[in-house]
């Protein structure tokens, strides 16, 4: 159980399977890949997958008439690839991609530049928090007019754009916390919405006692104070990654389910201890064909690889977010422009350039002129001049 990077999801599924143990990914949201069930046959996860990113973003371009989509990805492979499959899947939205490394925020600085220079204000990002706040303080190094939009996807932490992060602050001394606050402000960002949309707080099957948002708030309280609460060696945890507390009770829910249908199966729990390839085949078939059941993200069912939920846009405001839109797991996209707040997205400057009213007409032009003919005149008085005279000395001459 666990695992929330899709590489190490990848590579433990198989090796899991060989071993005869089954997997369960509590996040993994990311890619299309572990949702194959020949690649991975023994795998589940209980994240909800992104698939319905393109069709939001072609809806957003629409509704806000976006012509260009800058796409900056951390330079490591996991991300590139994510940046790539963004581009691919939305040809009909312009788009570029830059690579950046959080080691040379120089570079970083530059790509911004650029970008200042072409006028792009929509940008994708693919990387970590850290380097997430070194591009948003580029763009301020870079001179950027306030009111980019921002958008990225997936779980991160606690409103990590208001953290003081010092590696950020070493290469500029300004972008503290607040200002990445004030720079970030009405982004967006896709990630399942984890909770149940109905309006009635249901009880939770595997939790006797508990609802989703009791239970969430619950763990969300140890992790303001530690746990277990009487232990000298609890440790708080300062930026938690709340979105992902409902996926991990479900994903735990799941083993407990499993245990308990394999029990009533007639299987011994020295069975699933230990367990030979046909008891494995039959723990895999009963997670993916028996296991159902209220949990704190919705109602929990296995289909192929993956558990269908709700995804969710979400926009930020100071240092809290609200859910803009959704698409639901039926495949319809609820949003409009009366759900978002564009007031902090600012358009590109107009050129700089001098306009007509602007010109000094007056004290430019017409005193040209003046002296344009004024020179013009006294030319041809010369010229008249000196043909009289030479008129006169041939007249003294005869």
């Amino acid at each position: 159980g666990g695992m929330g990077c899709r590489t190490v999801c990848e590579s433990l599924a198989v090796i899991a399977a060989s071993l005869f143990l089954p997997v369960v990914s509590f996040e993994c949201s990311e890619g299309s890949a572990l949702s194959d069930t020949n690649l991975f046959p023994g795998f589940s996860r209980v994240g909800t997958i992104r698939s319905k990113v393109p069709d939001t973003m072609m809806h957003l371009q629409a509704m806000f008439g976006w012509n260009h989509l800058a796409i900056i990805s951390d330079s490591g492979l996991q991300y590139y690839e994510q940046a790539e499959l963004l581009q691919l899947s939305i040809p009909d939205f312009e788009s570029t991609i830059y690579s950046v490394s959080s080691n040379n925020f120089d570079a970083v600085v530059e790509v911004m530049t650029q970008l200042v220079a072409l006028k792009r204000r929509i940008i994708y990002f693919f990387g970590d928090e850290n380097l997430f706040r070194q591009v948003i303080c580029a763009s301020e190094v870079a001179g950027t007019l306030v009111g980019l939009t921002w958008i990225s996807e997936g779980i991160r932490s606690r409103v990590w754009w208001t953290e003081d992060d010092a590696n950020v602050m070493a290469q500029s001394s300004v972008c503290d916390g607040s200002l990445i606050s004030d720079l970030y402000e009405g982004a967006l960002f896709f990630t399942g919405v984890g909770e149940p949309l109905t309006a009635t707080d249901a009880a939770l099957d595997c939790y006797e006692g508990y609802t989703s948002s009791t239970l969430h708030a619950e763990i969300q309280s140890y992790f303001a104070d530690g746990y277990p609460p009487t232990s000298p060696n609890r440790t708080a945890v300062d930026y938690p990654h709340d979105g992902v507390i409902n996926y991990v009770v479900d994903g735990v829910c799941v083993f407990a389910k499993m245990v308990e249908g394999m029990l009533a199966q007639g299987y011994a729990i020295t069975d699933l201890r230990s367990p030979t390839e046909a008891v494995y085949d039959a723990v895999v078939d009963e997670i993916k064909q028996n296991i159902e059941f209220q949990g704190a993200t919705g109602a929990v069912t296995i289909t192929g690889n993956d558990v269908l939920n709700n995804f969710g846009i979400f926009q930020v405001s100071g240092t809290s977010f609200t859910r803009a839109g959704v698409a639901d797991m039926h495949g319809n996209l609820n949003m409009s422009a009366s759900d978002l707040s564009n007031s902090s997205w600012t358009e590109a400057p107009p050129d700089d350039v001098t306009s007509e009213e602007e010109f000094p007409i007056l004290a430019v032009v017409i005193p040209s002129l003046v002296l344009f003919f004024c020179a013009i005149v006294c030319c041809a008085a010369c010229t008249g001049r000196a043909a009289i005279n030479s008129q006169a000395a041939s007249s003294t001459e005869t």
